[in-house]
């Protein structure tokens, strides 16, 4: 009768089997080994989408850039061509100037000058697609700076 008390008392105390007190102790170490894997999990995927994020945003960058290089490319063709049909218009207007008939040096000139104007027209937009590019390659470096910062402050609050 005893040692019925004794081994009730044990029970409910939850100690008794060496055998069950090492079962516990090895599951409560295995959930423990699970949820330090799964906050582990957690902290990697949030800095992989950002990495994702980061490397999506190099390659836009880059395209925007190499756009920038071929309109400033573009420009410049277009301010040789400008110079160069300026000085042959300057140098027909010259050569009309010295001909018998004003009317018809008159019609070059007035074709050059709509073709000058045609030229600027057109150089003045290359300049307002250039001035774009540029802002929005300012504003895609700016998202990759606030992405790197806010990159920055998860990495430290790990």
């Amino acid at each position: 009768n005893e040692s019925l008390k004794r081994e009730r008392n044990v029970v409910r105390k939850g100690g008794g089997g060496s055998s069950d007190d090492v079962e516990t102790r090895e599951l409560r170490d295995e959930v423990e080994r699970l949820k330090r894997e799964l906050v582990e999990v957690r902290r990697k995927q949030p800095m992989e989408k950002l990495v994702a994020e980061n490397e999506r945003l190099r390659r836009e960058l880059k395209r925007e850039v190499e756009k920038t290089e071929q309109l400033n490319v573009k420009k410049g063709r277009l301010e040789v061509e400008l110079k160069r049909r300026t000085e042959e218009l300057v140098a027909k207007a010259e050569l009309s100037s010295s001909s018998s008939r004003p009317s018809g040096s008159l019609k070059v000139v007035r074709v050059y000058e709509d073709k000058i104007e045609e030229l600027e027209a057109e150089l003045e937009k290359k300049n307002v697609m250039l001035h774009e590019v540029k802002k929005h390659v300012k504003s895609a470096i700016d998202r990759e700076k606030e992405k790197g910062s806010a990159h920055e402050m998860q990495a430290i609050k790990a």
